[in-house]
């Protein structure tokens, strides 16, 4: 399941997931670069050198990039441990060797912070954004969340049923 996506990026990715619980997408990923930024760190994954006070209070500074910066905090550090020590530091390893959607789906679910709608949005974007390839890929199934969240993707999203 290869997908051209970088580590780097990979871990904006799933960071920008934990963001987006009370924002939009694209302000989510402009967040996680302004947190490295307020860190002085160019990647994000090294976010793990801090402690969660710290953390948390970048992340409150004004303009503030999440109404929960604690809890916040707390998960993102989690997610890089947790990726660091499952993936050897690579979360690209959570897409490449799944075997299945619902091998995918039990892989993400395991991340802190990642409940069942994270899990199912995540791996929507991975597929129509990213176009991760899996055999046992449903177009409906995949087209229903993508109304269920409401994700605008790029280009033309598709028409909701009963309007053209």
């Amino acid at each position: 399941m290869l997908i051209k996506i970088t580590a780097k990026k990979s871990y904006i990715f799933l960071i920008s997931l934990i963001f987006a619980q009370n924002q939009r997408a694209n302000m989510a990923k402009l967040n996680v670069l302004a947190l490295c930024d307020r860190l002085s760190i160019k990647n994000i994954k090294n976010i793990i050198n801090f402690n969660v006070g710290y953390v948390a209070q970048k992340i409150a500074e004004k303009p503030a990039l999440h109404r929960f910066p604690r809890r916040t905090a707390q998960i993102i550090i989690n997610l890089v441990l947790y990726l660091r020590h499952n993936y050897d530091e690579d979360p690209r390893g959570l897409w490449e060797d799944a075997s299945s959607i619902a091998n995918l789906r039990e892989k993400i679910e395991k991340l802190p912070g990642f409940g069942h709608h994270m899990t199912e949005t995540a791996i929507f974007l991975l597929v129509k954004e990213y176009d991760l390839n899996v055999e046992d890929y449903n177009e409906s199934e995949i087209n229903r969340w993508c109304h269920r969240l409401q994700i605008n993707l790029i280009g033309n999203p598709p028409a909701l049923p009963g309007r053209q």
